[in-house]
């Protein structure tokens, strides 16, 4: 047998005169203080009451909770519903994403380091003139598309993107992906990433690398 609803509990009624284009509302004592909230079709009074009671049966009535965060919990309820997701699971994804990016360098702070590890590798004969600039070249393109932007959230499709869309010979866009790979590879050896963002990410294609081939 059905257990009866608590009166706690929000029950949905059809209004025998609607408020405005609002004909159902939704009403319930959480805290001991009668609370309602109008919708203009039963199925979303019903999805708003099953939420709420949800959201009661969970946490409890805790007066912490104003009226209006009660809602919002309501309606984020909604919308993770049809992902099969809890109001517990985004808000430790959501932690977890924002701790990510307060641990994260942006990408033109980055380009600086690697700007100067290389000047001093350049000073120490550790590298080739020309080694250096090249890389020099591909942080000044790299940090002006992408430096407000943190490294850790920066995804490596969006890096090969942004080089298909430049104006290069595609030997050039594969050179400068080299060194964006060498960029991450420092930023990892300096624990400012955990995975590099290029790993899956290809090349481009280039045919005329493959006529030269003996």
């Amino acid at each position: 047998m059905p257990r009866p609803p608590s009166s706690k509990s929000f029950r949905v009624f059809k209004l025998s005169s609607p408020n405005g284009k609002r004909e159902w509302k939704i009403e319930g004592r959480p805290t001991g203080k009668r609370e309602r909230y109008y919708f203009v079709t039963e199925k979303e009074a019903k999805n708003a009451a099953r939420n709420l009671n949800d959201q009661i049966a969970a946490f409890g009535t805790k007066t912490s909770l104003t009226d209006r965060e009660r809602v919002m919990a309501a309606e984020c309820l909604e919308m993770l519903r049809p992902y099969g997701k809890s109001l517990y699971e985004a808000v430790h994804f959501y932690r977890d994403h924002l701790n990510r990016l307060a641990s994260s360098v942006s990408v033109a702070a980055l380009c600086e380091r690697v700007r100067a590890e290389f000047e001093r590798r350049l000073g120490a004969g550790e590298i080739s003139v020309r080694h250096a600039t090249s890389m020099r070249e591909t942080l000044k393109k790299f940090a002006a598309r992408f430096g407000d932007q943190h490294v850790k959230l920066l995804p490596g499709n969006e890096i090969k993107a942004w080089l298909a869309s430049e104006p290069l010979a595609v030997k050039t866009r594969n050179r400068h992906l080299g060194y964006v790979r060498n960029i991450f590879g420092l930023a990892r050896e300096w624990n400012l990433l955990e995975n590099d963002p290029l790993e899956r990410v290809n090349g481009f294609n280039d045919p005329h690398a493959a006529a030269r081939l003996p």
